[in-house]
């Protein structure tokens, strides 16, 4: 949030962690009767200040004191909510297991199958830099929203897999789309750029790398949850730098393999949300834009044996790095 505060959602209720004194608050049913439900499917933190939750059985809001909850009964379309953003003109938009929601401050608007939802409802969503939704869907691709259409964009048009997980837009204005089988990049008009299908190293034979979530820090570089499910403890954090993936699971320190979420802080440290843990990771990524003007990639870190050094632009002169 503003202040820095961590905000989780676990299967036990919300978690947050307090940046001023660096410890722990817990909130569930039991100490707040107002939350719906303890099983925590998203979570928002809007320009208001307001945390949006998401359950299986609707929304509560939680504004520092009070609470404040929407279900179908208030207008929202399905009371199992999988994601929530809020849009560049502040708008709340909720993906859910059967359709979308759009709350502009006074009113839901829902839709569903009639209007153009596929079965399999809204994973993840955000939106491009002139504010156009991209929608990921649970089975058929993503859906690019201008307001009145839905314009399809699946693997006919170059998209890896249908099956959407997590949509992001990146620094350059790209729209990153994690799939079941890996990612898609595309231009904003939907031009298909790239595919990466090999994020996460797999013991042979086994390649299939699917995405639970994209983030990118403050450099631009993206780092990816990846959990092969089938495989039980396949996976872990890959980021993509140097026109190379580079990952890392428990053996380097992660919580556990099965990473829900990740988030990146204003200080550029990376936070992963896995099955089994949180795990806190500094140092991934080095700049000197105060010193010098200029930021780098290092990596991996830790390291054994090498270290890399990337950048954008080449050094013109000797420059020291301590």
């Amino acid at each position: 949030d503003a202040m820095g505060n961590l905000w989780l959602g676990t299967q036990g209720g919300i978690t947050m962690y307090e940046l001023s004194s660096q410890g722990w608050i817990s909130m569930n049913t039991s100490t707040d009767p107002d939350l719906l439900d303890d099983a925590i499917m998203a979570v928002e933190v809007t320009s208001t200040g307001d945390i949006w939750f998401g359950t299986d059985f609707g929304i509560s809001v939680y504004d520092g004191t009070n609470w404040r909850s929407f279900t179908n009964a208030d207008g929202l379309g399905n009371n199992r909510v999988n994601f929530i953003k809020e849009s560049p003109t502040g708008e709340i938009w909720v993906g859910e297991s059967d359709g979308l929601s759009v709350y502009d401050g006074t009113t839901w608007k829902a839709y569903g199958r009639n209007e153009g939802i596929p079965f399999g409802g809204i994973t993840s969503l955000d939106f491009t830099e002139d504010g156009i939704a991209w929608l990921g869907t649970g089975l058929s691709g993503v859906l690019i929203y201008d307001g009145t259409t839905f314009e399809p964009l699946d693997d006919a048009r170059g998209l890896v897999s249908n099956k959407v997980t997590s949509v992001k837009r990146a620094n350059d204005m790209r729209m990153w789309v994690g799939t079941g089988s890996g990612i898609s990049v595309f231009e904003a008009d939907g031009q298909l750029v790239t595919n990466h299908t090999r994020i996460f190293e797999l013991p042979l034979p086994d390649t299939l790398n699917p995405v639970n979530d994209i983030e990118f820090d403050r450099n631009g570089v993206p780092f990816v949850g990846v959990y092969v499910d089938y495989l039980v403890t396949e996976g872990g954090l890959s980021f993509y730098a140097g026109g190379a993936w580079a990952d890392y699971d428990m053996n380097d320190g992660l919580a556990g393999p099965a990473v829900n979420d990740v988030a990146i802080d204003e200080a550029g440290d990376v936070w992963v949300g896995t099955s089994t843990g949180l795990t806190y990771i500094t140092g991934l990524a080095t700049g000197l834009d105060k010193e010098l003007g200029i930021s780098f990639t290092v990596y991996p870190n830790p390291a054994s044996s090498r270290l890399t050094i990337t950048r954008d632009e080449s050094v013109q002169e000797a420059t020291p790095i301590e």
